[in-house]
């Protein structure tokens, strides 16, 4: 069988997650573990303009346009650090501030307003952390990338459950990471998802690195 019912916080939601998928995930986890020095986690999201976006480009425009953004900020080096990155594409009713990044309030507290068509991205990079690519560094690369890549906006970064912490270190976290990744391998929000193959909205972008 190759779904499992999961809860990524003690008492919160139940979800069924797709096993392969979340294996393939854990194994370029544990890649960067062993070939990053330093390799940190951040999730981030951006919200989707189906008649525009184009999910066949995205691996490609994501790479192009993060190079593009470094070598555009005199602060950075030419080449972007080592990093490899999963996502998910997914669909849910939801509100205007969850949209622009602020989850103080729930989507189920909001069930008596009209909630909003809300297609959007669960990505997660996992990037080798050095000077000058720290993690606040790369949240700004990161969101102006994902903003500046045709039907995607409102990018944000996500902090970790009652923390205000936003990532992981592999070295000292990895148990943890491997748990947080199994959000993007949930088979739920997945029917407004407009692609024939829902397998088509689990993927990762993988570049070639020194």
């Amino acid at each position: 069988m190759y779904l499992r019912t999961i809860q990524l916080v003690e008492k919160g939601k139940e979800y069924n997650i797709d096993v392969r998928n979340h294996n393939k995930n854990t194994k370029l986890l544990e890649q960067c573990r062993t070939e990053f020095n330093q390799p940190y986690l951040i999730q981030y999201i951006a919200k989707i303009e189906p008649s525009s976006f184009n999910r066949s480009k995205l691996s490609e425009d994501f790479k192009r346009g993060f190079k593009r953004t470094i070598k555009q900020n005199r602060k950075f080096w030419k080449t972007p650090p080592n990093y490899q990155a999963m996502y998910s594409l997914e669909y849910k009713g939801s509100n205007a501030r969850e949209i622009e990044g602020d989850y103080s309030i729930k989507t189920n507290s909001l069930s008596k307003k009209p909630l909003i068509d809300y297609h959007h991205i669960h990505l997660f990079l996992c990037f080798d952390c050095r000077t000058p690519y720290m993690p606040m560094d790369m949240n700004n690369l990161v969101i102006e990338t994902l903003n500046n890549i045709k039907g995607l906006s409102n990018a944000h970064y996500a902090k970790r459950h009652n923390s205000d912490l936003y990532y992981h270190n592999l070295n000292k976290e990895y148990e943890d990471a491997v748990t947080r990744i199994q959000y993007i391998s949930k088979i739920e929000q997945k029917d407004g998802v407009p692609y024939e193959k829902k397998s088509s909205s689990f993927k990762s972008i993988q570049p070639k690195y020194s």
